[in-house]
């Protein structure tokens, strides 16, 4: 049984639950040199990699010593591809290279691969985006997006990410013949079908498109992995060239453009915006790393739509006595509720212990100081490229060397800290339901989760919906539905207490499905506006959302 992430519900409350808590949680090796793939295949190099907020962990990989050098997709530890394997399509085609990829949720994968050289495959063909191992658009073969002519050809790939929901964005190079220039580029977004079939084609930015916040037409986009990105609701985070002018969009909004101001008061954002790290959730929010104008000893930002993270020449956090002087590098990440993490670097004379990864404004992992069996890191910055976050936030992979010498991928599960959202909803006596809770959200934790509502009405009968489907912002009984279809429900009960104006004391619990542990439970009830009832916990309305996981591998 697939584990899956539940969206709780109390009729119409609001809770802003704090982040996710600052202890590193523990590392496990996803591979480390040497480790055998398969029988006389060790890993000789890592390359890529990406994580789901189940833990599975892609890898893009070399392996050799006792055989032939080759690259390997790895799925928790198993093969899934490698070098000369047959793909499904096109027809007879073999796989030579694996290129940037995405892991979903659901284990679909999404790739730019190259093809061996074979029967009607030669350089002008031999490379496309996947779905699986069926091809979607390929190198030479037809565009279908209606912003070009319909004689409009692929001529290369580079970036690729993907959604749950089947959409997949791509940074391209085309080929359009109602066009003077040549040698066009964009980012595209295709869609699938639920069972990977290629739906559409569509542009979100090409070459020639005049963006908004712009006075020249495009000219490049970005091509790194580390820049592109795309979320639940579709939303696609990419970089531009405009001529000489740099910029990072969100869709068609701007979010920061070279020689305009940045947050610092008297300091531009400068060049190398379009292939910036930068990182984008489900909920929207975004975060990026770029240089500004300036003295050189602090023009160098990670900033997010909450502010800013961290700045070049700011003192080290948990560090004290030191300033930072390096930031970001090549990755940078963000989870579902808005923490930013983050590569850094400062001014320590000791450079063995002067690096470490950062959660907001605290050390996750620090070289020299963490490590795994036995030996520290000692690298951090090893294949940078290979980091990656859950959407969730709960796995982190990273690449270091470790002090044997040894380089390896490991992941870092972090402490998973349910997110409120939503609008409440208040009652007839002017209460406000409040969402709190205790434990951890999940089933492998050694205690319950337990979701608890203060603030509604006494003597009254309310229940409890859900989703595993994802967050929803519907109308509802006069309030707002915050999950997804379609709801699931606990059973209804009442909220207790005696009649008003004295108030409910006892705890009301409530058990969903009886494979998950946690329990909904109503609470000692909070005074009300009316002298003449009271508010008990019961039902009432916005959502908390506990991505609580079921089942684990």
């Amino acid at each position: 049984m697939r584990p899956f992430r539940a969206f709780v519900i109390v009729h119409a409350l609001a809770l802003t639950l704090p982040a996710l808590g600052q202890t590193p949680g523990i590392v496990t090796s996803v591979a480390i040199e040497g480790d055998a793939v398969i029988p006389s295949a060790l890993v000789t190099a890592l390359v890529r990699s990406d994580v789901d907020d189940q833990g599975d962990s892609l890898v893009w990989l070399e392996t050799g010593f006792l055989s032939p050098t080759t690259r390997r997709l790895v799925l928790n530890g198993t093969v899934v591809l490698q070098r000369d394997d047959p793909l499904v399509t096109p027809p007879g085609a073999l796989l030579f290279d694996i290129g940037p990829m995405s892991l979903g949720n659901d284990l679909s994968r999404s790739s730019y691969f190259t093809l061996r050289a074979t029967a009607g495959i030669n350089t002008t063909n031999d490379s496309g985006v996947f779905r699986g191992q069926s091809i979607l658009v390929r190198e030479s073969g037809s565009c279908a997006a209606p912003q070009v002519s319909a004689a409009t050809v692929y001529t290369g790939f580079s970036a690729v990410r993907s959604n749950d929901q089947g959409a997949i964005a791509v940074s391209c190079a085309f080929d359009d013949p109602a066009t003077a220039a040549g040698g066009e580029v964009g980012i595209l977004k295709l869609q699938v079908d639920a069972l990977g079939a290629l739906v559409s084609e569509s542009f979100i930015a090409k070459s020639g498109d005049l963006l908004p916040g712009q006075t020249q037409a495009l000219t490049s986009v970005g091509t790194s992995q580390e820049t592109l990105e795309i979320n639940a609701a579709g939303q696609v985070l990419y970089g531009v060239r405009a001529s000489s002018t740099q910029s990072l969009y969100l869709d068609s909004t701007l979010l920061a453009k070279s020689g305009t101001a940045s947050p610092i008061a008297g300091r531009d954002w400068s060049t190398a915006l379009m292939d910036a790290p930068a990182a984008l959730n489900d909920a929207g929010d975004w975060a990026f790393y770029a240089t500004i104008t300036g003295s050189a000893t602090d023009n160098r930002l990670i900033y997010s739509n909450r502010g800013i993270i961290a700045q070049s020449g700011m003192p080290v956090p948990g560090v004290p006595g030191f300033t930072l002087t390096q930031l970001s590098l090549e990755s940078l990440h963000i989870a579902a509720n808005g923490d930013v993490i983050w590569y850094g670097e400062w001014n320590d004379p000791n450079t063995a212990t002067n690096g470490a990864w950062f959660r907001n404004q605290s050390i996750l992992l620090r070289e020299t100081v963490d490590g795994f069996g036995g030996q520290a890191f000692t690298n951090l910055t090893y294949g940078t490229n290979l980091s990656s976050l859950s959407d969730s936030g709960e796995y982190f992979l990273f690449g270091s060397a470790l002090a044997n010498g040894k380089f390896g991928l490991f992941r870092l599960e972090l402490p998973l800290v349910p997110v409120g959202y939503c609008t409440a909803k208040v009652n007839s006596l002017g209460c406000t339901p409040v969402m709190s809770y205790t434990g951890v959200a999940s089933a492998s934790a050694n205690s319950g989760f337990v979701v608890r509502a203060d603030s509604v009405l006494n003597n009254k009968v309310g229940l409890l919906l859900y989703s595993t489907s994802g967050r929803g912002a519907t109308p509802f009984a006069g309030g707002t539905l915050c999950v997804q279809a379609p709801p699931r429900r606990t059973t209804s009960a009442s909220s207790g207490g005696n009649p008003p104006p004295t108030t409910a004391r006892a705890p009301l619990p409530w058990t969903s499905t009886p494979s998950r542990p946690e329990r909904w439970e109503a609470r000692r009830p909070r005074p009300c506006a009316s002298p003449a009832a009271s508010c008990a916990p019961s039902g009432g309305g916005a959502t908390l959302d506990s991505r609580h996981r079921t089942t684990r591998r």
